[in-house]
């Protein structure tokens, strides 16, 4: 998952379609909740802040332990930079000119991807990499925001032309849908609207766009896929609710991830999820297993959420401490004991 996804992201796409598309019949709903333990397993990294923030959030890790994000860069103003750690030093990714800046994405050779403001306000994608950013927008194309990096290193992310797939000064158009990863072969997931005008996840795949259908509700949206093209995100069932779901081989199922809402944020390719549950009292950061569902370790406050996992099962996300006044959230990283 590359960028922000809490279920306040339910977008109205209008969808002009410039590849073809194929349906998928919808799932029902999800089933009963079961009980969730502790990842005793697990423990959790305050990351810290750029400067003297108050906040930071860690959207994305590599196989190799690169982390990137936003923090804020002072206690009072919320003004956001990209950052990116690494060996347990951050490093502040500045912006194209603008206030902020955000990172969603890096890959296994430190090439990071995101979105910043520019000198006059507006909104640009960027590519860093080795202390350079990069204003795609300079590269030939119109380029809000660039929101996933693979292996090979092809981008993608979205602009006034819609969707594409940036690899090797080329750009590969994928209509007007709202792209959110891409898998080390060029697969993509995101989300789009159907037919009917409802918001849908979706599966682009060598120009063919999979409409994945939902829980049984109205809307889905996908956030992350891995290298065998297993897709997650979270759907409305036919209660309305929302829930986390894994998509495979034409399948949507609800992950039974107990709790009010709940919504699967990263998967890596040995299968493990990652994402948020909000229970009666709090928000918990939770990792799935082979079907077994476990709360991460905050760092001492009631709110966390788990964003990505790498190939190692490095967890990314943020938490809060237990100090109600300067508590943050702050950009957290699980790392298996």
């Amino acid at each position: 998952m590359r960028y922000p996804n809490r279920w306040y992201r339910l977008l109205t796409l209008f969808l002009v379609s410039a590849c073809q598309e194929t349906e998928q019949p919808t799932a029902p709903s999800d089933a009963p909740d079961l009980s969730v333990q502790r990842a005793t397993n697990y423990r959790a990294i305050n990351l810290g802040v750029l400067a003297q923030g108050r906040s930071s959030v860690a959207y994305a890790v590599s196989p190799v332990g690169h982390v990137v994000g936003s923090s804020w860069t002072s206690f009072n103003q919320p003004n956001e930079h990209a950052f990116l750690w690494y060996n347990g030093v951050m490093t502040d990714l500045g912006t194209l000119g603008g206030c902020c800046s955000t990172a969603f994405s890096v890959n296994r050779a430190g090439k990071v991807v995101g979105m910043s403001t520019t000198a006059s306000g507006a909104q640009h994608g960027f590519m860093w990499k080795d202390g350079i950013m990069t204003d795609m927008t300079t590269l030939g194309r119109q380029v809000s925001e660039a929101v996933d990096v693979n292996t090979p290193g092809q981008v993608i992310g979205s602009g006034n032309d819609g969707a594409f797939i940036f690899y090797r000064d080329v750009f590969t158009n994928l209509g007007k849908i709202r792209p959110a990863a891409i898998n080390a072969i060029g697969w993509v997931a995101g989300e789009g609207v159907n037919a009917s005008g409802y918001q849908r996840a979706f599966l682009w795949r060598d120009g063919v766009r999979t409409n994945l259908g939902t829980l049984g509700g109205n809307f889905s949206t996908a956030h992350d896929l891995n290298r065998d093209g297993v897709v997650v995100g979270i759907s409305t069932n036919r209660d309305g609710r929302y829930r986390a779901f894994q998509w495979q081989d034409g399948v949507m199922r609800g992950l039974r991830v107990p709790g009010v809402l709940s919504t699967a944020n990263g998967i890596n390719d040995a299968g493990v999820v990652v994402g948020q549950r909000q229970t009666s009292t709090d928000f918990r950061a939770f990792v799935s297993r082979d079907g077994v569902v476990r709360d991460l370790p905050s760092l001492g406050g009631k709110y966390s959420s788990a964003d990505d996992i790498n190939p190692s099962g490095w967890i990314v996300g943020q938490s809060r401490t237990a100090d109600q006044e300067h508590g943050g959230p702050f950009a957290t990283l699980w790392i298996p004991k």
